[in-house]
């Protein structure tokens, strides 16, 4: 396996966190022995450079392509061979033998070796190298005055094998705490995880809930109403939103902050300066299995959502259903719009990343690869003229994690290809509950809410009004938002606004009538 392809980059990075881990630690030590706010500061940059460092560079991929001086047929053959190669990738995932599946891995093998190659020379074109590798880590500065408003807190994580640091920023404010994260706490995380996923239900869940609140918020001192949280190792599968405060008045933090997670700052800082294609501004619907008949797929396993018809028309847009939300269109079609909402099923592999996927319509029985769009394929398309991705489907959040890099799941796959937001589930979605969870979501960004108040509203929405013994946190807590906060509609003005602009249109024009008609009585008169 060649250095050149993502998965020994992945590799890597897992390898050198323990140093990042040393690095921090040792910054954060300076820091408290001397009170010199540098060295906080340096501890923030080292956190950052530990993060998605393998995302951000494949995402400054992407741009490169569109600078001038870079050159354009070695960026069209790399381009070519990853797509080959992901192709005999989810080609062996189908192998019917070992034979077959050993002359796959030779081709694959074969191909990242012409990979690496090709890579050697590109890296020897002194403009692509700058552009690929140069990029620094998002200075404090430039976060706090160009990316950071005044009602958001951001709230990054690290996560090592001894200690957990919490870095607080706001536009005016920079802090760094120690967390306790002793065995105790760590097993409170782990079995309130598994109850989350697990959808199991026991009496001991708001105080687990409560108590990693306490670890994991309380000591922070959050002010404002909006939280953007970048989490780090384990901290990755928990729902935030899903913590209570205060066990008496069971209270989550939902109630308590507007919350949107990013894999780094420096990566939410790369999506707001680029400058992506156009999109359509229409949104592109599908439901694959909207159907309520399980026979037809029955020998695949695969199982009716008919919720997700509802959904899918009430989400508006161009919408395809069951035969014709096909992954062949979805392929075609995908970069055309400016929101994409698949309601569908999907699968995590937790041990093998590129064997994950998102299901369509099935064309081909005898071929998998045929209706299931595998992460490795994600990793090929070109999405970054996509607004939003909303992914009503099961685990979309979920998969394997590589310290430092994060989750490989079907939404970084997402964010890989361009796209800046994904609204994902971190576990097995109930099909009513997420239906009932992403009309609302869409209802909302139609108002041009924001796409975290978005969020926040059409769960608060289900809170209020459906039955208590569907309000715990496993129906409507896996649904969360990467990304930014900006609209993706224009703001829909009040009634009365309009009023006031249709009569001062009609005063105006009435005043401009009465001038004219006075001019042309004066022209009269002197003719």
């Amino acid at each position: 396996l060649s250095y050149d392809s993502d998965e020994a980059k992945l590799f890597f990075s897992e390898q050198v966190f323990p140093v990042y881990e040393q690095a921090v630690t040792a910054a954060f030590l300076l820091f408290e022995k001397t009170g010199k706010s540098g060295y906080a500061e340096q501890a923030f940059l080292l956190s950052e450079q530990s993060k998605a460092a393998v995302l951000a560079e494949s995402l400054r991929g992407l741009q490169i392509s569109k600078q001038k001086g870079v050159p354009s047929d070695l960026l069209q053959q790399e381009r070519e061979l990853r797509r080959k190669i992901a192709r005999l990738t989810v080609s062996s995932l189908e192998a019917r033998d070992s034979a077959q599946t050993v002359a796959l891995r030779d081709q694959i093998r074969d191909g990242e070796i012409a990979l690496s190659q090709l890579v050697r020379k590109l890296n020897a074109n002194e403009k692509y190298a700058r552009l690929k590798y140069g990029s620094q880590p998002v200075a404090l500065a430039h976060l706090q005055s160009k990316v950071l408003d005044s009602e958001t807190t951001l709230v990054e994580y690290f996560c090592g094998e001894q200690h957990w640091y919490a870095f607080i920023i706001t536009a005016n404010e920079f802090r760094v705490l120690r967390l306790s994260a002793d065995a105790i706490f760590k097993n409170t995380l782990s079995q309130y995880q598994s109850l989350l996923y697990g959808h199991h239900s026991s009496p001991q869940q708001p105080v687990w809930a409560n108590v990693l609140y306490q670890k994991l918020i309380a000591p922070l001192n959050i002010r404002s109403e909006k939280l953007l949280l970048i989490p780090d190792g384990e901290l990755n599968y928990l729902p935030f939103e899903a913590l209570i405060g205060n066990l008496n008045e069971q209270k989550y933090l939902l109630h308590e902050y507007r919350v949107r997670y990013a894999y780094s700052a420096t990566l939410l800082d790369f999506f707001r300066r680029q400058k992506s294609k156009e999109p359509s501004g229409e949104m592109l619907a599908m439901a694959p299995f909207a159907g309520q008949s399980s026979r037809a797929f029955r020998d695949l396993n695969i199982s009716p959502l008919p919720a997700s018809r509802q959904e899918v028309e009430q989400t508006g847009g161009r919408i395809y259903l069951e035969s014709q939300a096909t992954k062949e269109v979805f392929l075609k079609t995908a970069s055309r719009y400016g929101i994409i909402h698949l309601a569908t099923h999907a699968q995590a592999d937790s041990k093998e990343p590129l064997n994950s996927y998102i299901a369509f319509h099935p064309q081909q029985k005898d071929s998998l690869s045929g209706y299931r769009l595998y992460t490795s394929e994600l990793y090929n398309l070109e999405l970054d003229s996509v607004k939003l991705v909303v992914l009503s489907a099961c685990e979309t959040g979920g998969g394997q994690l590589v310290r430092g890099e994060g989750v490989m799941s079907l939404a970084r796959g997402f964010a890989y290809a361009g796209c800046p937001n994904i609204v994902m589930t971190l576990w097995r979605a109930e099909d009513q509950a997420t239906a009932w969870l992403t009309t609302r979501l869409h209802h909302y960004l139609k108002k041009g809410y924001e796409k975290d108040e978005a969020l926040y509203q059409a769960k608060k929405d289900y809170l209020d009004e459906v039955p208590a013994a569907r309000r715990q946190p496993y129906y409507w807590a896996n649904l969360v938002l990467v990304g930014d906060d900006v609209p993706v509609y224009a703001a829909e003005q009040p009634f009365w606004i309009w009023g006031i602009l249709a009569l001062a249109a009609l005063v105006g024009g009435a005043l401009v009538w009465r001038k004219w008609k006075g001019a042309e009585k004066r022209m009269t008169v002197s003719g």
